[in-house]
């Protein structure tokens, strides 16, 4: 597997009803790349908008990224 990212917490930081969906997803459907919760959500989401909010909850300490090939993998914590 690839390298871990470090978990970076911020305290008392609030969760978007956005960033609490993708958590859910990965929640319920395990690890994902940002492309396989695209599908998992079935939203009009842009790739991008979902990035970014995995990208949030990983600075907020929620998830934790691996990176795989050329994919990065993102798992709830």
């Amino acid at each position: 597997m690839g390298r871990m990212s470090p978990r970076h917490s911020k305290p008392n930081s609030a969760i978007a009803d956005a960033e609490l969906t993708i958590l859910k997803a990965l929640w319920d459907g395990g690890p994902a790349t940002v492309r396989e919760l695209l599908e998992r959500l079935g939203t009009d989401w842009a790739y991008t908008t979902v990035q970014t909010l995995v990208g949030r909850l990983v600075e907020k300490g929620h998830v934790r990224t691996d990176r795989k090939d050329l994919a990065h993998v993102f798992t709830a914590i």
